[in-house]
């Protein structure tokens, strides 16, 4: 499993050369203009961690989008919420190769670059807002409407569940025709998710609804953020369908993609 902490970011303008050199893509405003609240429009600053690329100071968010192959029938797609604690944003091994895999599975992705730092409620809005647009372009992109989940890691599966859980009603005022459009996913992954349990309950921003869509959740008993079991509990308790898988310690793992098969039915695909 993969897994980041925080840490202190150097700024480095050279965030579309690195994402570039990661994606196949193309990229997609979130915002018409300037986001909410924000006298900006950058896309933030990137810099090398070991392995990993970290983003930050995002006041302009993206959807990057893998080009994949065309095809008659409408594609299932997936947003990718990369993990980072609010204050970064992972774009590659929680974005980039995520996408990459989930393309070979015959998903359209879009990895989302939310803001950060420390712009919580930001962020929801921009995750709202990407799925609305989505959803409402679902013909240009040859997606399937009804099939669109997120995924997300560490603080991006706080976001995931955040949206998940979401009653449809905006935290923002709408700006064109594409809010007009429901926002909420049609499944979603959360992967050592963070941040979903208060004082042994749901967090209030979070708390498990009737009506939610099927999840899925992964964690390691180890994991510093351990939430995913009494988050699984509270969904049940609430009738909502989840699964969850818990390992021993930090390994290598592979995802579950929730899918709907041609007859409507749900299953979970092993990758």
């Amino acid at each position: 499993m993969w897994y980041s902490d925080p840490c202190k970011m150097a700024n480095a303008p050279i965030m579309l050369l690195l994402l570039a050199s990661a994606f196949a893509l193309h990229t997609v405003n979130v915002w018409p203009n300037y986001a909410p609240g924000e006298t900006t429009k950058h896309s933030g600053d990137a810099t090398r961690v070991g392995n990993e690329t970290h983003v930050t100071n995002i006041t302009y968010p993206l959807l990057y989008i893998n080009n994949i192959p065309k095809r008659l029938t409408p594609y299932p797609a997936v947003i990718v919420n990369p993990g980072g604690g609010y204050n970064i944003v992972v774009t590659d091994k929680e974005g980039s190769e995520i996408a990459t895999w989930l393309n070979q599975q015959g998903y359209f992705t879009a990895v989302l670059t939310y803001r950060v730092p420390n712009k919580r409620d930001a962020a929801y809005q921009d995750i709202q807002r990407a799925m609305s647009l989505l959803r409402s372009r679902a013909t240009e992109f040859n997606i399937d409407p009804n099939r669109i989940g997120i995924i997300g890691f560490s603080a991006g599966g706080h976001l995931t569940a955040r949206v998940t859980s979401s009653d449809g009603k905006r935290t923002y005022q709408p700006v064109d025709d594409h809010d007009k459009v429901s926002f909420n996913p049609n499944f979603s992954l959360l992967i050592y998710p963070a941040y979903l349990i208060d004082k042994n309950v749901p967090a209030p921003e979070v708390t498990p609804r009737k009506g939610m869509p099927r999840m899925f959740l992964e964690q390691t008993k180890d994991d510093y953020y351990l939430c995913a079991p009494e988050y699984t509990a509270a969904l049940e308790k609430a009738g909502v369908s989840a699964t969850l898988a818990l390992t021993t310690r930090a390994v290598m793992v592979t995802v579950c993609v929730i899918h709907q098969q041609k007859n409507g039915q749900k299953e979970l695909k092993n990758g």
